[in-house]
């Protein structure tokens, strides 16, 4: 029999679970009145996101916060084709002109459920990708993803994780939702658990996914409201009443 000191097992024991709450993170719920740089990274001036076609801006003056929304306050992302504050040559040898609100967390997050109210209210003519998700590529590539293409379809949603260390990294779908996503605000959520994730639409469950080979690293919370194409015509918008995370128990 191994015999273990009581004070040394509680010690043992509160290590453990600080491990566990470290790489958790703290829940929290966001309701954007005001930016917020201790939970939120901003760029100090539009930045090129070279990494996707086509080139955009991320420009923090596209972040509109405490914005009236039918009843609800919170965050407008915009997306323009204005450039205003990029160098005109700069713009002219990109592939776009688009300005965009894109936020990433400074902390990352661990198992739990994250949830957005929000209204995708993109226009027909006007292609764009919006998306909550998680993301990380340190020490390698993994994702998690509730996205829209609401210029092409707004009645679906695009679900996929991503993980580079399994020899099939991605699993995805493409699944209707039962609704218009430009018809008012509704509710997103997905559960990620250790060996599954669960994709809820206005608390309809409606894509999961069990398997060990989820992600398992903590990652950082991304915003995204970005353009698929180089052609605009109008300014377009979505609209977050709230981002909220829950630790998983």
């Amino acid at each position: 029999m191994i015999h273990t000191r009581p004070g040394l097992f509680i010690i043992l024991v509160f290590c453990i679970l600080v491990e566990v709450c470290a790489q958790q993170g703290t829940g929290f719920k966001e309701t954007f009145q005001a930016p917020n740089s201790s939970r939120w990274s901003y760029p100090s001036e539009p930045t090129w996101e070279l990494d996707i076609l086509p080139y955009y801006w991320i420009n923090a003056n596209c972040c509109h916060y405490d914005t009236p929304m039918d009843g609800y306050t919170g965050l407008a992302m915009a997306l323009d084709d204005i450039c205003e504050s990029a160098d005109s040559s700069d713009c002219n040898k990109q592939s776009s002109n688009a300005e965009s609100c894109h936020l990433s967390s400074v902390d990352v997050f661990g198992y739990g459920t994250y949830e957005m109210l929000a209204q995708i209210s993109t226009p027909n003519n006007v292609d764009t990708l919006d998306c909550l998700g998680l993301y990380n590529d340190v020490p390698n590539h993994i994702e998690i993803d509730f996205c829209f293409h609401s210029g092409q379809d707004a009645s679906s949603a695009d679900l996929a994780y991503y993980n580079s260390n399994n020899n099939n990294p991605i699993n995805q779908a493409e699944v209707p939702l039962g609704f218009d996503t430009r018809s008012g605000y509704h509710h997103y959520q997905f559960n990620w658990f250790p060996n599954s994730i669960e994709w809820f639409a206005d608390g309809k469950q409606i894509w999961t996914t069990q398997t060990e080979q989820v992600p398992a690293d903590p990652m950082s919370i991304s915003l995204i409201h970005r353009p698929l194409t180089d052609q605009y015509v109008e300014t377009a918008y979505t609209n977050v009443v709230y981002v909220s995370y829950t630790p998983y128990n």
